[in-house]
């Protein structure tokens, strides 16, 4: 279960007020990373992530380790986790500082966990390697933020290209992810990466 290494260790300052105030003045930033060591352990993978106040140098930051099966444990999973705590976390601070408009932009070193992990349809398909995880990260964005007890605001991560357009040679490995400027009533649509 993904869910069960919810911000294993976490420190959010404020109760992330910090980060919420960055996240409705867009000067929100985060990243994400997974570690795997099969020299080490293949049964153990980690995952870290960080949020930033550009402004303020205000931060937000957890590691937690990867779930599932020994056999499931891997690099691309480390990734996955990563990224899930990091939305986990803005979901949390989102909600309880009642964020409802903003942005945050952020980096996933791993294209492939970008693209399956930002795709605005919530189906993922059974037999895809990692689907649970990937499934949560994407009902995560569904849920992101609630503007009221009636409306919901749908966020989703939107792939950005512009790391690939000025490192040509390093964007099978490397990508930047960014969620748009969010209004109460948008429902926005991911933009597809060249």
């Amino acid at each position: 279960d993904p869910g069960s290494a919810h911000l294993l260790e976490a420190y959010i300052p404020d109760e992330g007020r910090h980060i919420a105030n960055a996240i409705s003045n867009n000067t929100a930033i985060f990243a994400s990373d997974g570690s795997y060591q099969p020299n080490l352990s293949t049964d153990l993978g980690t995952g870290a992530w960080v949020l930033q106040c550009t402004a303020t140098q205000a931060t937000a930051r957890g590691v937690c380790q990867t779930t599932g099966p020994p056999e499931d444990i891997n690099a691309y999973r480390s990734e996955f986790q990563a990224l899930h705590e990091a939305v986990k976390a803005i979901e949390l601070i989102c909600t309880r500082w009642k964020v409802t408009e903003g942005s945050i932009t952020g980096g996933i070193d791993c294209i492939n966990v970008q693209r399956f992990a930002t795709s605005d349809e919530r189906k993922v398909p059974q037999q895809m390697k990692h689907s649970d995880i990937a499934r949560e990260i994407r009902q995560l964005n569904h849920r992101l933020p609630s503007a009221s007890t009636t409306s919901t605001l749908k966020r989703t991560l939107t792939p950005k290209t512009a790391f690939e357009q000025d490192h040509p040679s390093r964007s099978s490995t490397s990508s930047v992810t960014a969620w748009p400027k969010l209004t109460s009533t948008d429902s926005l649509t991911t933009m597809a990466a060249p």
